[in-house]
């Protein structure tokens, strides 16, 4: 599945538009705190993306609910992740802005995967009606 490839390049590009932005800002983007969202966000999004290589080559109707399961596990995990660690590791007030930038273009990402899968699955055969015979 290409959200493989796809999500790790969007979530790159996009830590590294949001910390060049801060830079040209003037305000300090927080270093730890963007490595540790991305990592959640990272681990989130490759894990959401388990649903869709398990049903691959399956039908529109499996593929389409392989997407939801995966952008809730995508939702979970780096809801779960990233409240674990803000309590344990305790990171700056930068860290759930770096997770929640992160976690929607990730999401993105992996939508527009999702769709580009279910557009190239084959649609599922019309159930075949028993005919009934006139007497």
């Amino acid at each position: 599945m290409r959200a493989l490839i796809v999500v790790p390049v969007v979530l790159a590009l996009s830590a590294a538009l949001g910390f060049a932005a801060c830079r040209a800002l003037g305000v300090e983007p927080g270093n730890r705190e963007m490595w540790i969202a991305f990592a959640i966000v990272m681990a989130a999004s490759l894990l959401a993306a388990v649903p869709g290589i398990l049903v691959r080559g399956s039908s529109q109707y499996a593929m389409s609910q392989a997407g939801l399961v995966g952008t809730i596990v995508q939702m979970f995990a780096a809801i779960g992740a990233g409240g674990f660690v803000f309590l344990k590791l305790q990171p700056g007030p930068s860290f759930l802005y770096w997770l929640a930038g992160l976690y929607w273009a990730g999401l993105i990402a992996l939508v527009v995967c999702f769709v580009a899968a279910v557009k190239s699955a084959p649609p599922e055969a019309p159930l075949q009606t028993p005919r009934t015979s006139k007497q």
